[in-house]
């Protein structure tokens, strides 16, 4: 039977690794406490809204949140620690745009699907320059989907 955190210790969790990782260039997305293939498993989701996070920033991600976990021992059974990011070609929120002005994106509305780079945001309406050096202007009230895509 799988060990469940409950939601105060699942908050401190999420606020003690987000003051952990504040002076590195990632940031907190999401820790959770599942059963994954019969072990107890603590994922935390890290993100960077510029550029993409490499290995190394994993790996130091994972020493800092790991020391943290040893010393401060929150969690009373065993469990196995995944450090991970969002993925290169992440999901993102419309209120996340803002930050993502110059990337290439995949967007979704109801009237079509496209690929382009988010030039601006003014208002409600974002403006996207398509692979045919296109503007195109979208109401963020449109949009049913939106990611990080690859420019090939």
């Amino acid at each position: 039977m799988s060990y469940k955190l409950n939601d105060e210790l699942l908050n401190k969790l999420k606020d003690d690794i987000k003051e952990l990782l504040k002076d590195s260039s990632l940031s907190l997305y999401n820790v959770e406490f599942n059963e994954e293939n019969g072990v107890d498993t603590l994922t935390v989701t890290v993100d960077k809204t510029q550029g993409y996070i490499d290995i190394d920033e994993i790996e130091d991600a994972t020493n800092k949140v790991n020391e943290y976990l040893d010393k401060t021992d929150p969690i009373d059974s065993e469990y196995s620690l995944v450090v991970t990011s969002r993925g290169i070609e992440k999901e993102l929120t419309i209120d996340e745009l803002p930050n993502y002005i110059n990337e290439y994106l995949f967007i979704r509305t109801p009237e079509q699907e496209l690929y382009g780079t988010l030039l601006s945001i003014e208002g409600a309406i974002a403006t996207i320059k398509n692979p045919k050096n296109k503007k195109v202007k979208i109401n963020l009230n449109d949009i049913e989907f939106v990611r990080i895509a690859i420019k090939f």
